[in-house]
């Protein structure tokens, strides 16, 4: 690793002057100073040498004075905004635009190059905030943003990188900066005495400018020279709409999920064969995803069905071999039966399936069952203790796919999902009284402790670590959740097909 000191200090000042009634002016002025050095530093090892000896000691390389660096650099930002915010009983607007002038000096040295280089840029970014309220259980939502992001200094510099002499990297000092548009639009209403809810979302981005290692290949090292680029073309859709619906005894209710995601996404690519500077390589991905839970529940049952369907078609422009169209979807039922003496049984099971991955092991079906058990007791039911069975019969694993223009990679986790957890809450009454409330909440406080610890068929004590601290807080509900459990070893697996 290079060996990196870092510094950061801001501050921030922020001033509101109203101007009507409903109406403010507000200033904000934000400043961040920031200082990194790194020293890069290369040694040539001796041909005997071994990477399990490490170095150090006797085992001391030559200094490669031509491919060491060293670099420190240091910022002056400031961030300057105006808005206006309009408030009103059913409307609120914030409007406005942030100015962000910014200093950067690089300190660099390397070989027989020792040089400053001093960058200053003006941002200029707009802002746009517009809520309405049809009621208190409905509303719209719009929202824009624009944000600017530069290149990093070295890669402004006019250097090569020669540490892998097969893989050489230069500098660009005609980059410009890039610019990303966002824009958001959001909708729920629910209707209390009907029990149906609605929720939508919606979002567009596009980046201008954006930057892309644009490779050429050398025929006579049979290696590569790459260089950042400026690129357009990139955007992205997405767009979610939810729906709750209790039918007309409201036992029974039906959940709905959609989601629609495009992303289009392009950059530089370069050909083994080509001698010239490599053409765009465009990869443009559809997904869509579907899920429906039916649900019915009284006084001491509940039963659901739920199914959910995942697609991605994925085309790429550089090679046709690497499109792709990969399916996930799933069924199964759950089911929570309230018992007498204050027990509770609850379970699940699904049948899961992945179609279309290249490594045909992916391409699986998976039984998931869990289940669990809970005792309430003491006085007000104030404690519950229980008991909880994860993927009883070990089928569960853990896929994902990450595409860009360059390159596709699936990941398969394999760990530990089989497992079982044991509870214990006891809930304090801070206040007291008859109004304290009952166990999940009321007009009083409580207080909650839950202990959690996990045992699996499989653990290792050796690599057991307490990791999370839960905190919730549910209207006049507080809980404090320490949950003890086991990071097992996790070894991951990566098939990954470069579009080079």
């Amino acid at each position: 690793s290079t060996p990196t000191l870092n510094y950061n200090y801001s501050a921030r000042f922020t001033y509101s002057e109203p101007i009507f009634k409903g109406g403010f002016l507000q200033f904000s002025y934000y400043f961040q100073y920031k200082r990194s050095k790194s020293d890069n530093s290369t040694y040539t090892m001796p041909n005997d040498w071994e990477i399990a000896q490490g170095y150090g000691g006797d085992n001391v390389g030559v200094l490669d004075e031509k491919n060491s660096k060293s670099a420190q650099y240091t910022y002056y930002n400031h961030q300057a905004d105006v808005s206006l915010r309009w408030i009103r009983e059913k409307m609120s607007l914030n409007a406005g635009v942030s100015f962000q002038p910014q200093k950067s000096k690089l300190s660099y040295k390397k070989d027989q190059l020792d040089t400053v280089a001093i960058r200053n840029v003006f941002n200029f970014t707009p802002t746009f905030d517009f809520r309405y309220k049809f009621s208190k259980t409905s509303q719209l939502r719009i929202n824009y943003r624009g944000r600017s992001s530069q290149p990093s200094m070295t890669d402004l510099l006019p250097i090569e990188d020669t540490t892998d002499p097969l893989n050489i990297r230069r500098g660009n000092p005609g980059l410009k900066p890039a610019f990303t548009n966002s824009f958001m639009a959001f909708y729920n209403t629910f209707d209390t005495e009907k029990q149906r809810g609605l929720m939508t979302h919606f979002r567009f981005e596009n980046v201008l400018n954006s930057i892309s290692n644009r490779s050429t290949y050398d025929p006579q090292t049979g290696g590569t020279v790459t260089m950042p680029e400026n690129i357009n073309g990139n955007w992205n859709l997405f767009g979610i709409l939810g729906s709750n619906t209790a039918l007309r005894n409201k036992k029974y209710t039906i959940n709905t999920f959609t989601m629609a995601r495009y992303n289009n996404i392009v950059s530089y690519m370069s050909d083994a064969q080509a001698e010239s500077a490599s053409d765009k390589n465009k990869t443009r991905q559809l997904s869509l995803s579907e899920r429906l839970r039916g649900t019915y529940r009284n006084d001491w049952w509940e039963f659901s069905l739920n199914g959910s369907l995942a697609y991605t078609h994925s085309r790429n422009s550089f090679k046709e071999e690497n499109n792709m169209d990969t399916y996930q979807f799933s069924y199964g039922a759950s089911t929570n039966v309230r018992l007498p003496w204050n027990m509770s049984i609850a379970t699940d099971i699904s049948q899961n399936s992945r179609r279309g991955y290249a490594d045909a092991s992916m391409n699986r079906d998976e039984l998931i069952w869990n289940a669990q058990l809970s005792q309430d007791f003491l006085k007000g039911n104030a404690a519950t203790v229980s008991i909880q069975f994860y993927d009883i019969l070990r089928n569960q694993s853990n896929i994902s796919r990450v595409i860009s223009a360059a390159m596709r990679s699936d990941t398969e986790y394999n760990a530990i999902y089989s497992y079982c957890m044991v509870h214990f809450i006891y809930r304090l009454n801070l206040f007291g009284g008859k109004g304290a409330g009952p166990r999940m909440g009321g007009p009083g406080r409580v207080l909650g402790l839950v202990l959690g610890l996990v045992l699996d068929r499989d653990m290792d004590l050796a690599d057991s670590k307490v990791e999370r601290i839960y905190r919730k807080s549910q209207f006049h509900f507080c809980g404090i959740f320490f949950a003890f459990f086991q990071i097992t070893r996790n070894f991951v697996e990566n098939e990954v097909v470069r579009w080079t």
